[in-house]
């Protein structure tokens, strides 16, 4: 079953650097936490759907764009501007099932996500 995978950018599939106004750079260069790479590629294999979403600047998609297309990172949606709140994720159940259609992982900042074989059971 394809799904939709929702993403933080900064922090969670590359390193949140500690000086955020490098990020308005389109020469500054993303470096991806450890398991991103499998990861990504997990997803593409499954022909799953890339959201990334962030909290920079909607004035900072033609330089985040650069960045992303660099460092090898593909996706389906890129959505910006949510700034540093919490998220929530609203979704309804099928048909045919109760079964859970919306899951949540947090991932400590700059961690990435080699240790985290759960995500494994969604994807």
């Amino acid at each position: 079953m394809v799904k939709t995978v929702f993403c933080d950018l900064d922090g969670t599939l590359v390193e949140q650097p500690n000086d955020i106004t490098l990020l308005a750079s389109p020469d500054h260069e993303l470096k991806l936490l450890p398991g991103v790479k499998e990861f990504l590629h997990n997803i593409d294999s499954k022909r799953h759907h890339l959201v990334i979403t962030t909290g920079r600047k909607e004035s900072l998609r033609s330089a985040t764009i650069k960045q992303l297309e660099r460092v090898g990172i593909w996706y389906d949606q890129l959505i910006m501007g949510f700034g540093g709140s919490e998220r929530v994720i609203i979704n309804n159940t099928k048909w045919n099932s109760d079964e859970p259609t919306a899951h949540a992982v947090t991932v400590k900042i700059n961690e990435g996500l080699l240790n985290h074989d759960f995500l494994e059971s969604f994807l």
